[in-house]
């Protein structure tokens, strides 16, 4: 093996563990979102609820 076919080689790998290195960010970064999710529905469910109680405060008061 020469040594510009050995630096290839070592290249190779590098960018390849790289690689698995910022897919495993990406997995976590995934699994800490798909984490917060159902929290994130529930919040977004619960303000959507309280926006049409408002709305029907208002409709109440308004002055006819």
């Amino acid at each position: 093996m020469t040594d510009s076919q050995r630096n290839d080689y070592l290249s190779d790998i590098t960018k390849r563990y790289k690689k698995e290195a910022e897919l495993g960010d990406l997995q976590s970064k995934y699994g800490k979102i798909n984490k917060k999710l159902p929290k994130a529905v529930e919040l977004k469910t619960e303000i959507d609820e309280l926006k049409s109680e408002i709305t029907k405060i208002n409709e109440t008061w308004k002055i006819k």
